[in-house]
């Protein structure tokens, strides 16, 4: 998940964000059209490509698409939407983490 920090424009402007309840598989996956797939262990960020040598791969089919996108609505299943009302009732404790790391976070 991205930093908390990160969160309230993107929740501000409408974007709709979920954390996964229990076990979690840490790959990333970005789907386009139930055609395109991305999938792999890079984020999907210019450090991920350029710095940390991740990769992931590329596969343009429907019928591998439409698979993802059920794993997708599954895993979607089994998360909870956060709301912005309950990003900004995040205790001060957690907010002043977010401020001090915030900066440090192109380094991590």
């Amino acid at each position: 998940m991205m930093s908390r920090a990160y969160l309230k424009p993107l929740m501000a402007a409408g974007v709709e964000v979920y954390a996964r309840l229990g076990t979690i598989l840490h790959a990333k996956m970005m789907l386009i059209d139930s055609c395109w797939v991305t999938l792999g262990s890079a984020n999907f960020d210019f450090r991920s490509f350029h710095r940390n040598f991740e990769t992931n791969v590329i596969i343009d089919t429907h019928a591998f698409g439409l698979q993802m996108e059920a794993l997708f609505n599954e895993e979607l299943a089994l998360s909870k939407r956060l709301s912005l009302t309950d990003h900004l009732a995040a205790t001060w404790l957690g907010r002043l983490w977010e401020w001090l790391l915030t900066p440090l976070n192109r380094f991590l």
